[in-house]
């Protein structure tokens, strides 16, 4: 007689079974997670574009208090003309830095999404490789289950029951495997 594999022969035991758990376990881990990317796209989106429009304003306020020295030093001729240059030098050159950052922020960002998105299909591979594992402590019991049910139907010899350590549907194997014995003649 040819030993047992220890490995599975057949990974499909009762498909609608199967593939009714399987969605149950990979739709609301697939909600969950395409609610939270979307979630954490959209905070640090906001996040990244309000700091940067901060920065801006308050170099905007600064560069109005320039034009209002500007101005007054034309009148009153209070300031020297190179001193408002190198403020006015010194206000762009902000600007160039913060769109620089800014970009630099955008670009780990998008890598950051990069991740995110990675690491949430990572683990709906992982739930739906577990899912039909455990699919298989239902669908196999109920296979073979059905199994003995048709052949005492059909007044066939029934072997005895027997399922695997793990498998759902201990009890009812225990109460065919109780009934057959007692239908035995």
């Amino acid at each position: 007689m040819k030993p047992k594999s220890p490995f599975r022969r057949q990974y499909i035991n009762n498909l609608p079974v199967q593939l009714r758990y399987l969605g149950m376990s990979i739709l609301p881990a697939l909600t969950i997670g395409v609610f939270s990317l979307f979630l954490l796209i959209s905070a640090g989106q906001l996040l990244i574009f309000k700091a940067k429009g901060e920065m801006l304003t308050q170099l905007s306020a600064l560069d109005n208090q320039v034009q209002l020295l500007a101005s007054r030093h034309m009148a009153e001729k209070t300031i020297p003309a190179d001193r408002l240059t190198d403020l006015r030098k010194d206000i762009l050159g902000s600007r160039l830095a913060i769109n620089k950052v800014h970009q630099e922020i955008i670009s780990e960002w998008q890598n950051m999404m990069l991740l995110m998105v990675v690491g949430t299909l990572a683990i709906l591979l992982c739930v739906t490789i577990l899912s039909v594992l455990y699919s298989h402590r239902i669908a196999g019991p109920m296979v073979r289950i059905r199994r003995i049910l048709e052949m005492m139907a059909d007044k066939q010899p029934v072997p005895v029951v027997k399922l695997r350590k793990y498998d759902e549907f201990q009890d009812i194997a225990a109460a065919l495997n109780r009934l057959n014995s007692t239908l035995k003649p």
